[in-house]
């Protein structure tokens, strides 16, 4: 029977991690392996997980001195797992009580080619009220209304569409990576580029996993913040035209620079609007005097 391992990470989710905790041991599935690895919290999140795990000796926890962030938190939890398949759970979310034997059956009808099967979630407030459904708020970024399956890997360099709280991912693919890079300062785009290059992705159109969408997301970010997720992102950018060969479509790396400099407007960051100009410039995957124009007269 296969193994399924939960790395659960919790930052500051003291408010939160005993339903992360309670969504991973309701599930129908039982052979799982459940770590949870909190990133020096500032908060009482430790205490609160000390205390619930005390007669829990099946649960794995492991407590960090210091705040590594995600990607590396991650990968420490990796390194302390055994599990044929992955999950990462925030410690903010919930599973659904069937999410890990669905996945797992809809997982073993496929070939071996594939690597990651994802699904839509649900996305609540703080107090847990419904917000959207992910596959209906972002259906319409397709014409046809239907979501790439596959060998999907230009599709996910122009447009961010599959909900990374819904994966559930091959061991083999992460340790064929090397676990998430540390020296970015996040890890869904940098491993949707380089894991859908050497593995196709299936999707579930069921909703199994419950996001909470709580202050700090993206929509809360400071200049600071912004600049190091969009460097972040410019990185990721480069390594797909790396790892293609320098053959990626024009279109998708147009799209993906055209939405990235319309961040940089809306966050006032010159530093990174330039960026992304000398991106479109050295690729010329876009008339970048013309439909960067906008940008022009903020770099005044």
């Amino acid at each position: 029977m296969d193994k399924v391992s939960v790395i659960c990470l919790c930052y500051n989710h003291a408010t939160f991690i005993e339903r992360a905790i309670l969504s991973v041991l309701g599930q129908t599935y039982e052979h799982i392996e459940f770590i949870i690895v909190d990133d020096a919290s500032t908060d009482n999140s430790r205490s609160v997980i000390e205390a619930f795990i005390e007669n829990r000796p099946e649960i794995k926890f492991l407590p960090l001195t210091q705040n590594i962030g995600n990607c590396a938190a991650f990968n420490y939890g990796f390194s302390h797992c055994t599990g044929n398949y992955i999950i990462d759970l925030a410690g903010d979310d919930e599973l659904y009580p069937e999410k890990i034997e669905k996945q797992l059956d809809f997982f073993n009808t496929l070939d071996s080619d594939y690597g990651v099967v994802h699904h839509d979630v649900e996305v609540v407030d703080e107090q847990g009220e419904l917000l959207w459904y992910h596959f209906d708020k972002i259906k319409s970024n397709f014409a046809d209304g239907l979501f790439p399956e596959g060998h999907i890997f230009e599709t996910l360099i122009s447009k961010f569409y599959v909900s990374a709280p819904s994966m559930m991912v091959k061991r083999e693919v992460l340790e064929k990576l090397g676990g998430y890079d540390e020296r970015l300062s996040y890890e869904d785009f940098d491993f949707w580029v380089r894991s859908s290059f050497q593995y196709k992705y299936a999707r579930m159109d069921e909703i199994l996993v419950r996001v909470r969408k709580v202050r700090g997301s993206m929509t809360d970010l400071n200049l600071e913040k912004f600049n190091k997720y969009s460097q972040s992102t410019l990185q990721v950018c480069k390594k797909a035209i790396e790892l293609s060969a320098g053959n990626l479509s024009k279109k998708a790396i147009s799209d993906r620079i055209q939405y990235e400099y319309r961040q940089a407007l809306r966050f006032r960051s010159k530093a990174m609007a330039k960026e992304w100009v000398m991106l479109a410039r050295e690729t010329d995957s876009v008339n970048w005097q013309i439909r960067l124009f906008p940008i022009v007269k903020f770099l005044l």
